[in-house]
């Protein structure tokens, strides 16, 4: 199903629940403050809970397959791209404690945890989704997803997205769609920024979406913008958050939805001369519509 007009695409995004943004001052009534979206890429520095390092030079899908349950597998910084991370395991916790560059990551392990990674993708479709994931309870966490060549930013499998949480990734410079979450129920997609995103080819029979989902999921405080139609050839559609149904089984349901976003279609969906957005952004609030020109300077995510 494409959602033809502007307002289809705002009544989509705010229809079910407003919501006060975690963080919230009140002081004699709600009011709003600047929150933060994304990862500007220099990983988790968190060490104290490490049970396995790994370095430049080694496997970090070795590591993973000598683990039990409750590890947690610390990768320094350091160029990893002619690696495919698969993280299989249940209940373990892969982290980059800095600027740690890999090629892509499969994660399958249930309540297994992918973090602070910086994803690259190879040619096309190879990998397709910079992560792709499928299970239950698992999280996906400050990513940065940056390679021209690939289709998908983060994706879940079809009737594998239970339980999840999709958290304060940057999604950016990619060719289609921002975020796929596909049949589930109860997974978190939340904090993160996706934008510029542009179709580089042609003759490819696709458009260029923020979110895209089908399912049952919590969709809230995401910041979408730069969906660019004039970057892209074909001139695709350009759409910031896509339910989709392809048949009554997947039917698009969204148990509540709070998501700033530029217009699609306009100015700020597209390519703009306003200046370049950082990795990590900041809106003035989750439900309010804004320009890229709005956006402020952030080197650190919160």
């Amino acid at each position: 199903m494409r959602i033809p007009t502007l307002a289809a695409a705002v009544l989509t995004a705010l229809a079910v629940v407003m919501v006060v943004p975690p963080g919230t001052a009140a002081t004699g009534g709600l009011t709003q403050q600047p929150i933060r979206y994304g990862t500007a890429g220099n990983g988790n520095p968190q060490t104290t809970d490490c049970t396995v390092s790994v370095h430049p030079g080694s496997s970090i899908t070795s590591a993973i397959s000598g683990a039990n349950a409750g590890s947690v597998i610390c990768v320094g910084p350091g160029d990893y791209t002619d690696q495919l991370v698969n993280l299989d395991r249940a209940g373990v916790t892969v982290r980059s404690t800095g600027a740690g560059r890999i090629k892509g990551a499969s994660v399958h392990g249930k309540g297994a945890m992918l973090d602070g990674f910086t994803v690259v993708g190879g040619d096309y479709n190879a990998p397709t989704s910079g992560i792709v994931f499928g299970g239950d309870g698992i999280k996906i966490v400050n990513n940065l997803v940056n390679g021209g060549k690939l289709i998908y930013g983060i994706s879940c499998e079809r009737g594998a997205c239970d339980n999840g949480l999709v958290s304060r990734n940057t999604v950016t410079g990619i060719e289609s769609i921002g975020m796929v979450i596909d049949d589930g129920t109860g997974t978190v997609v939340e904090r993160n920024n996706i934008y510029d995103l542009h179709k580089d080819r042609s003759g490819q029979g696709y458009d260029v979406d923020g979110i895209r989902f089908w399912g049952r999921h919590v969709f809230r405080y995401n910041y979408i913008h730069d969906i660019n139609e004039f970057a892209s050839k074909d001139n695709p559609t350009p759409t910031v958050f896509r339910p989709t149904t392809t048949a009554p089984a997947r039917q698009a349901r969204s148990s509540r939805t709070t998501t700033a976003c530029g217009f699609p279609g306009s100015a700020s969906s597209r390519r703009t001369t306003a200046p370049a957005p950082t990795r990590s952004g900041t809106s003035p609030s989750a439900t309010t519509f804004v320009r890229p020109t709005t956006a402020k300077a952030s080197t650190s995510a919160a």
